[in-house]
């Protein structure tokens, strides 16, 4: 596994110093529009950073991508452009029959694997 550090790493205080840095250039209400999102396992306020910056691959024709472009804008993507992903693969017709649901959840996981692409720290688990 590779070390986060390229070198040796930072001492105790370092990277703490970098998380108050990433702290104060968030604004009080990104603090309180995120929180739960910086609160989340791997991601904390350098991973909201990052996404705040960052642009969402999920626009495209069909309900299923206006509604991956919604979440992304509201998770705090600074912007969304057009991607593709397999609708069938992200609400398979066995688990949801109704047409309007499948667009729904597949929209919502192709917007919350673009936000942890992003906001995640490479290794991270996402909670079950």
């Amino acid at each position: 596994m590779a070390s986060r550090y390229p070198s040796s790493p930072p001492s105790p205080g370092a990277e703490l110093a970098v998380e108050r840095h990433v702290i104060e250039s968030l604004s009080p209400a990104a603090h309180v529009r995120f929180a739960r999102q910086i609160l989340m396992a791997g991601v904390g306020c350098e991973g909201q950073a990052r996404v705040l910056a960052a642009t969402a691959q999920v626009a495209g024709e069909g309900f299923a991508h206006r509604l991956a472009e919604r979440y992304a804008l509201r998770a705090g993507f600074a912007s969304v452009s057009s991607g593709s992903f397999n609708r069938d693969a992200l609400a398979p017709r066995e688990v949801v029959s109704v047409e309007a649901a499948r667009d729904l959840l597949a929209g919502a996981r192709a917007a919350l694997r673009a936000f942890r692409a992003v906001a995640c720290e490479p290794g991270a688990e996402p909670r079950k």
